[in-house]
């Protein structure tokens, strides 16, 4: 059975123990209010003391929690028991360093997280920056920079297709060749393929059929351009130096034999025919070189 002490036995102990307290040994002082108690149970000052140090050391384990969570990014976690402990807790002025500390972290994760993805969309690099969002989306963000990476979502969703657009009309005012063509239904196949419903879609869906049978039509040009000159009996044709100089140049682009144009032909065929819905004229006209290509095999 301990001792019960006297008043000023007590208030030597209680003494100690705040100033313990004072110096930062909250434990210390913890362990000598609950021994004024057990020497005197119910002493209200031992009472209050002991409840005001339970309270700053859960308290203290609260914010070392929060600053745990913050270090790993994990803002949303930070937030909620930051939240939860300046409600609880007696002393809501110990966590004005950990409000202190998270906006401090915030800004550090803008700067190296959010700023260079608007750099990104600022160099029209939509792709990376959509992957990047991807990445940040899937951490334990607070709301606010959720929101603020949905926002940069949002202005993707907005920017590329109108910069694709754009683009590929000022491409179809120029676009000659199978490449130029090419190039202008791979830009909008990207746009397509990455990006969900957007208000444009229907417009680039049309842009992109376009540039596909502007392409398709430019390579049934070129097996057309190679046997009326290069692939058909030598009697016929022009000689090579008699040739405009961008006739010779799309020859360079076109088959250089009957059995690559010929094949050539039944690719194209079989593309135009794949397209949904499929196109008719061009797969008519690649068929309709096959008999032409045949005849100019038997003459060889």
């Amino acid at each position: 059975m301990i001792e019960q002490q006297t008043d000023a036995q007590l208030d030597a102990l209680l003494n100690t123990a705040r100033q313990a307290y004072a110096l930062g040994d909250s434990q210390r002082a913890l362990e000598l209010a609950r021994q004024a108690l057990a020497s005197r149970p119910g002493y209200v000052p031992a009472l209050l003391l002991e409840a005001e140090i339970a309270s700053d050391l859960e308290a203290g384990r609260a914010l070392e929690a929060i600053e745990k969570a913050l270090y790993k990014g994990e803002f949303r976690q930070a937030e909620l028991r930051l939240s939860l402990a300046t409600t609880q807790f007696a002393h809501p002025e110990r966590f004005k360093d950990a409000q202190r500390l998270l906006q401090k972290l915030k800004i550090a994760y803008q700067a190296a997280n959010i700023y260079p993805i608007r750099e990104l969309i600022r160099n029209g690099q939509f792709h990376e920056a959509l992957q990047q969002i991807d990445i940040e989306l899937r951490k334990n963000l607070s709301g606010d920079l959720q929101a603020e990476l949905l926002g940069l979502e949002a202005d993707i969703y907005r920017q590329w297709p109108e910069q694709a657009l754009s683009w590929s009309a000022g491409q179809f005012q120029a676009a000659r060749s199978e490449v130029d063509y090419a190039l202008i239904a791979e830009g909008l196949t990207v746009v397509l393929g990455i990006l969900g419903p957007f208000p444009q879609r229907a417009q680039a869906q049309r842009l992109q059929r376009q540039a596909m049978i502007g392409q398709l039509c430019a390579r049934l040009d070129l097996i057309e351009l190679a046997l009326d000159h290069r692939l058909a009996p030598v009697a016929g044709t022009p000689s090579y130096t008699r040739l405009p100089l961008p006739i010779l140049w799309h020859l360079d682009e076109a088959p250089q034999t009957l059995e690559a144009a010929r094949q050539c032909a039944t690719d194209l065929m079989e593309r135009a025919q794949a397209q949904k819905p499929a196109f008719s004229g061009i797969a008519e006209r690649a068929r309709l070189l096959t008999p032409r290509i045949e005849l100019l095999l038997l003459e060889r």
